[in-house]
């Protein structure tokens, strides 16, 4: 496979790119992508001659809206054979290549807040000699304008080279995360960013104001001891009277519990000394451990 990149200088820098089975269909390939650009942007007929002068400044009327900034019409074509490994690394890296692509270019487009950073397809039929082939092309918007194209026997096979080619240059250029997130900000911007969120913010005062609130603080820092003085006694006099509160609680604590005391023994029937009809002028005994009268002993008893 072979891989052709397009570089135009005039109207405006754009990269072109396609893959195709030998060099030359890829240089055709590449050339017809820019070719097709400069006829919808009206730069040229569709005979190939140019209907503008080149000191001419005006805005392109293609997808890529780019604008004519400079007089130096010259192009740069590169072309580099694609190994089949590398293509086949770029398949194994993301075997899902469409989805990846898709999902890539989709968080692009929330980011950028426009429906126009998405990547979309583009099929067409070629004809290479008595063949017809199916051309499949992405036209991707970021990070820069660049069109990656590819040529297959379906649309299938076509898409998917395309897509190969497209996520092998975002690789090789450091913008696509190796879990298939776009690369949005570079280290240095990142650095940037954090330092813009972690630095104190610049506030820029009135001279008028800052007066005010210099003689405001002044006035603070005199009457701070004063208001140090107040709260210190403040305390002193809330510490004195819960001192009096916890003496009188205990005070009122002991007072309840001589009350319970006195009211328990007040509630003691006085028949309880002579529950078992003990009387103190009966000489008879009483058992100690139940309680019952113990008759006295008789005379013979007492003789045995």
């Amino acid at each position: 496979m072979w891989k052709t990149v397009l570089t135009l200088r005039w109207p405006e820098k754009l990269s072109f790119e396609a893959i195709g089975r030998n060099k030359k269909e890829a240089e055709e390939l590449v050339a017809q992508q820019a070719l097709t650009v400069l006829h919808d942007s009206k730069i040229i007929s569709p005979s190939g001659k140019l209907l503008c002068e080149l000191s001419t400044h005006r805005t392109l009327q293609s997808t890529d809206k780019l604008t004519i900034i400079n007089d130096d019409a010259t192009a740069d074509a590169s072309g580099s054979c694609i190994k089949q490994e590398e293509m086949a690394a770029i398949e194994a890296k993301f075997p899902n290549f469409k989805s990846t692509l898709l999902n890539c270019f989709m968080k692009v487009s929330n980011h950028m807040k426009n429906a126009n950073f998405i990547a979309r397809p583009a099929f067409k039929r070629v004809k290479n000699g008595s063949i017809s082939d199916w051309q499949a092309s992405y036209s991707l918007k970021w990070p820069e304008p660049k069109e990656f194209s590819g040529i297959g026997t379906n649309r299938a096979e076509a898409e998917k080279l395309a897509i190969l080619s497209a996520l092998h240059w975002l690789t090789e250029n450091n913008f696509l995360h190796h879990n298939g997130y776009p690369i949005l900000y570079s280290n240095e911007e990142l650095s940037k960013m954090k330092s813009a969120v972690t630095s104190p913010a610049i506030v820029k005062l009135p001279p008028a104001l800052v007066n005010e609130l210099d003689e405001i603080l002044n006035d603070f820092k005199k009457i701070k001891p004063l208001m140090d003085e107040d709260r210190m006694f403040f305390e002193r006099e809330t510490a004195a009277a819960n001192s009096l509160i916890s003496e009188d609680e205990k005070m009122m604590e002991e007072i309840d519990e001589e009350r319970d005391v006195d009211e328990s023994v007040d509630n003691i029937p006085t028949s309880s000394s002579n529950e078992y009809g003990y009387n103190k002028d009966d000489e008879s005994s009483v058992d100690p451990i139940t309680g019952r009268k113990v008759l006295p002993l008789s005379s013979a008893e007492i003789k045995l």
